[in-house]
């Protein structure tokens, strides 16, 4: 039986289908794909790009991440609807990413502030509005440390952090009269305790790469009780339709306007998400405007 993670994103897919079908667009296909430390980037015909974290570099938590030039190569020309679709049907986590990276590319085009507003969608600021979201009494936790936690460091009553990783992937020594680590406004977490932090939060901030390692299920269940549930990350540049009608209150993503831009940076940037929020359009993507969310009956997955 496909998780419901897998169901989300292949209905994210259909409407993607009927977008393309009812204003006569091509799909495109696939011209590279540029595979770096915690990236796979696909650069497509008709200025279709898209990205999806790889689970390499600093996210190297998975034995089968490892991606070699033979398996990607007969994709190059591909229809970029077919990669999709094989991707998000696949079980394999690698497959997945390639799913999502092409998901992203396709839905470049319903991703502008415009096309958004004609589907019903608010297009708000850059990652600074979290802390207008927030509240000052609010317990914040946030699934993967990660740049989405600047905006929330002395705006809540509580912040904490749930991460995969091992502390010294993030962890600040810090040598002065006395040896101290860092980060020490931040309650950091290990992924055995998602349940238990997810379920006490009022806020809940999922990362995307929970899409493709097939977390999010887990972490949206845990999160059902929360006032507010979002989700944030390279990984869920793609139409955030679907996710929006299923109980996610706002997605922190970004819209590739300056494709010429990314492909340069997919090949020659030594880490891709800072040349995206530094090159691209960042947005913070609800029903409402941001400040404005209210709480709403969650469906469970």
């Amino acid at each position: 039986m496909p998780s419901y993670t897998r169901t989300l994103l292949r209905r994210t897919l259909q409407l993607l289908e009927k977008l393309y079908r009812e204003r006569d667009l091509s799909g495109g296909q696939i011209q590279r794909i540029a595979v770096k430390p915690q990236w796979n980037a696909i650069i497509g015909t008709g200025g279709r790009c898209g990205l999806a974290l790889n689970f390499t570099g600093i996210h190297d938590l998975y034995e089968d991440s490892r991606w070699v030039e033979e398996t990607l190569r007969p994709l190059v020309g591909r229809d970029l609807f077919q990669v999709a679709r094989e991707g998000l049907d696949s079980p394999g986590m690698a497959d997945a990413c390639l799913g999502i990276a092409a998901l992203s590319a396709l839905s470049q085009p319903f991703l502008s502030p415009a096309s958004l507003a004609e589907r019903g969608i608010h297009s708000g600021g850059d990652i600074e509005v979290l802390a207008d979201i927030v509240r000052e009494d609010d317990r914040v936790c946030v699934v993967g440390y990660g740049g989405i936690i600047r905006p929330l460091l002395g705006k809540v009553q509580e912040l904490r952090v749930t991460e995969m990783r091992p502390k010294e992937a993030f962890q600040t020594l810090i040598v002065g009269e006395e040896t101290e680590y860092g980060p020490q406004a931040v309650a950091v977490h290990p992924e055995e305790d998602n349940r238990a932090v997810l379920t006490s939060s009022d806020v809940n901030i999922i990362t995307a790469s929970s899409l493709i390692n097939d977390t999010f299920d887990e972490l949206l269940r845990s999160s059902a009780g929360a006032r507010l549930i979002g989700v944030y990350g390279p990984s869920v540049t793609f139409v955030p339709d679907v996710l929006l009608e299923e109980g996610i209150d706002f997605v922190f993503s970004f819209w590739i306007q300056d494709t010429e831009r990314f492909a340069f940076d997919a090949v020659n940037d030594v880490d891709l998400e800072v040349a995206l929020k530094r090159n691209q359009h960042q947005h913070i993507l609800s029903r409402t405007n941001p400040p404005e969310l209210r709480v709403k009956p969650r469906k469970s997955p």
